[in-house]
């Protein structure tokens, strides 16, 4: 089994719009609110959130630029912990590298990343049927 790691990239804005309601599914949305939101990333400081307003069942959700999601770091620094950490590093040293870089996360968000991503790869690997030398799988983050 191969595992292959992508590093994702991150981008300032929003692109698009979403295509349905994630709650019910309807497409009649209107752009409700768009918020700035901090983020901990080796380039991109700040990025912009956008609210939506679904107009059946009155809900709103956020819709986040690519890399950028809920949390308050990229998935770019989370995708860098996890391949400095699967390199041999300790929680620790990977702290102080990504400190280096200007992207600095504490060692225990080392290692809640590190579980994000063996989460992902274990339903990765729990939704295959057959594995062989030659599949490939992407740790998505």
């Amino acid at each position: 089994m191969k595992l292959r790691h992508l590093v994702p990239q991150v981008k300032p804005l929003p692109e698009g719009r979403p295509a349905a309601c994630c709650y019910c599914q309807s497409p009649l949305l209107q752009r409700h609110q768009q918020v700035p939101k901090a983020l901990i990333d080796t380039h991109v400081r700040h990025t912009q959130a956008v609210r939506h307003r679904c107009t059946v069942c009155g809900r709103t959700f956020r819709r986040y630029a690519q890399g950028a999601s809920r949390y308050r770091q990229s998935q770019r620094v989370m995708g860098l912990a996890v391949l400095l950490w699967t390199l041999g590093l300790s929680q620790r040293a990977v702290a102080v590298v990504l400190a280096g870089l200007e992207a600095g996360i504490h060692r225990s968000t080392v290692l809640r990343d590190i579980h994000r991503a063996v989460a992902s790869l274990v339903s990765v690997r729990r939704n295959a049927t057959h594995f062989d030398d030659e599949t490939s799988e992407e740790m998505a983050l």
